[in-house]
């Protein structure tokens, strides 16, 4: 069975012709990536990543507070309007938090990246 090439054929050779990767047979044909090193962000990439976190977390709470105000929010109950809104906001709040962890974490390896890839390998 073969492979599928980078034109998208199928190939019978036993090399990925992709970014360096290994074919293993228990894969089936798939790529198996072979670089598995830390990767450093730099002091400004994890800043842009923490303020890319804090954005929506600074704004969706005060958008949430205007729809639940709003009239179409409530109709002998919570309406589909309030309940889509907060779903998106409680969405977009979750990713800025990750954002903020990820961009937090690579602020503090950034610190020190000859201690910090030495300690994980």
């Amino acid at each position: 069975m073969g492979h599928l090439t980078a034109a998208g054929s199928v190939g019978t050779g036993r090399r990925w012709p992709g970014a360096g990767g290994r074919f293993d047979a228990r894969s089936r044909g798939t790529p198996v990536p072979s670089d598995t090193e830390v990767v450093l962000l730099s002091r400004k990439t994890a800043a842009l990543l923490v303020a890319a976190g804090l954005w929506p977390l600074l704004v969706w709470p005060n958008f949430v507070r205007v729809v639940a105000t709003d009239e179409r929010a409530f109709d002998d109950g919570p309406t589909a309007y309030l309940g889509v809104h907060v779903a998106l906001a409680v969405v977009s709040m979750s990713i800025g938090v990750a954002l903020v962890v990820l961009g937090v974490r690579a602020w503090r390896r950034s610190a020190a990246p000859d201690q910090q890839v030495l300690a994980t390998r």
